[in-house]
């Protein structure tokens, strides 16, 4: 039987054969870069077809960004990240009534727009113009992830897993850190857990959200009969994991995620206690019970070493105060920090660690003090309300939900709520000022919400009054 073929369809069969015979010639070449290839293309073909799809892909995928192959530009992350950001704009640019932050939260798009203006206008004044363009690129990277994460999440079923997702992504992390944990530390501290996400300080915030939303999983009511085991071992390799960590930034994020989660509760707030008194009880008796010597003595006392840090945190911490100081309205320029700190060394007060300003400059290890010293009182007000608004939309929607009796989806924005917190918490010790999967969790905040008034109810005149 004879099937006739029209010259769209001989197109796309000639196509696929031909990229077909390319991959198998690149088979016989290099097996690794057939197999690599094909991956590639089965992302690009999911991306477009399902956004969705594309970001969870994604979002896997950053969670291994440090232990996948990167060239010397692009890593996997990068082009992955490449890929989900045109698909977007192919999803916007062939249906104008598409869901996007512009036009449902037009006053917080102003202020993401004002804050990557303001960044772009500080190379005036910037000693370093190379630091300025580097981080206003990796602004506008963040920024498009939160956008596109708004328009990717258009029903539950894709908050769920991507929620679902994000703590695999954590346990995969922890596992990995607990199967290369290194048994001695050559400066003489304690040997710290790494991750597939960086340093002790790193995981242990990501662990610390992982926890928080794992726990919105396993108490919601609609999930199979294996999901709450798997969520519940997923949350013991996570917890071992945290007490190698021996972050201390860690256990501040733990505590006040902790009291987030009663904060947070609404009118479960007496559950939410005695499930948090809980978590606490059992932290604290796994940490006394598991955790090294030297883990403990960590996060107990300080040695020399420690005290070395800390005092070079703080003299960092001090010439960010002085730069404040200096221009307190417009800042010394975005990503300008390392290449203006030399100038403020000089200034009456001695700084005990002057070396990591003069000889290796560093970033003062605290988001909110860079933000303040870089693009002063301006800059630090639009950053703050950038990161307010997803947890005031997550909070927001809890509340629609709780009012519709959808427990799953209520404890699913609470959770969220609490994840933020906790990475903003850590945010004064470790920077996640560039991290994709923080900026990722702050477009679920909206996105929430607005799946909230989609699925209940909510006008258009209502999405603009909440912008």
């Amino acid at each position: 039987m004879a099937f006739p073929l029209n010259r769209s369809d001989a197109v796309w069969i000639a196509g696929l054969g031909g990229l077909a015979a390319l991959l198998g010639l690149l088979a016989g070449i290099e097996p690794k870069l057939a197999i690599g290839a094909s991956l590639g293309l089965a992302f690009l073909a999911l991306a477009f077809s399902d956004l969705a799809v594309g970001l969870l892909c994604f979002v896997l995928i950053s969670f291994l960004e440090f232990v996948l192959p990167a060239g010397s530009v692009l890593s996997l992350s990068k082009l992955a990240g490449l890929v989900i950001t045109l698909s977007w704009l192919a999803r916007i640019a062939t249906n104008p009534r598409e869901r996007t932050l512009f036009s449902d939260h037009p006053g917080a798009t102003a202020i993401l727009g004002a804050l990557l203006g303001f960044g772009a206008i500080s190379v005036l004044w910037s000693d370093s113009t190379s630091g300025t363009l580097v981080d206003l690129s990796r602004y506008l990277q963040v920024v498009a992830l939160l956008v596109i994460t708004y328009t990717a999440l258009q029903t539950r079923d894709d908050v769920r897993r991507l929620v679902g997702v994000f703590v695999l992504g954590v346990a995969i992390s922890a596992a990995y850190g607990l199967t290369h944990r290194p048994t001695v530390d050559v400066s003489g501290d304690a040997a710290r857990l790494t991750s597939t996400v960086g340093d002790a300080n790193a995981i242990a915030a990501f662990i610390v959200a992982g926890l928080a939303l794992a726990g919105a999983l396993a108490f919601g009511s609609k999930r199979g009969p294996l999901t709450r085991p798997a969520l519940a071992f997923a949350a013991a390799v996570m917890l071992a994991a945290f007490i190698y960590t021996g972050s201390r930034s860690g256990v501040l994020s733990l505590t006040a995620a902790l009291f987030a989660t009663v904060a947070f509760a609404g009118k479960r707030r007496p559950q939410a206690l005695a499930v948090s008194l809980v978590a606490a009880v059992v932290a604290l008796g796994v940490f006394v019970t598991f955790a090294p010597a030297s883990i403990k003595e960590r996060i107990a006392t300080a040695s020399s070493g420690q005290v070395s840090e800390k005092e070079g945190r703080r003299s960092l911490w001090e010439v960010a105060w002085r730069m404040f100081e200096d221009q307190p309205v417009h800042g010394v320029g975005l990503g300008s920090f390392r290449t203006s700190s030399a100038h403020y060394v000089l200034e009456p007060g001695a700084l005990t660690r002057s070396d990591l300003v003069i000889d290796e400059p560093q970033e003062p290890h605290n988001v909110y003090l860079q933000v303040l010293a870089e693009m002063g009182v301006i800059g630090e007000s639009l950053f703050l309300c950038v990161l307010v608004f997803p947890i005031v939309s997550a909070l927001r929607a809890a509340r629609r939900f709780a009012s519709a009796g959808d427990q799953d989806m209520e404890l699913i924005s609470r959770a969220l709520a609490v994840a933020i917190i906790a990475f903003c918490v850590s945010n004064f010790f470790v920077p996640f000022t560039f991290n994709k999967l923080f900026w990722v969790l702050l477009g679920a905040g909206p996105a929430l919400l607005a799946i909230a008034r989609t699925e209940l109810g909510g006008g258009a005149q209502e999405r603009v009054e909440a912008a």
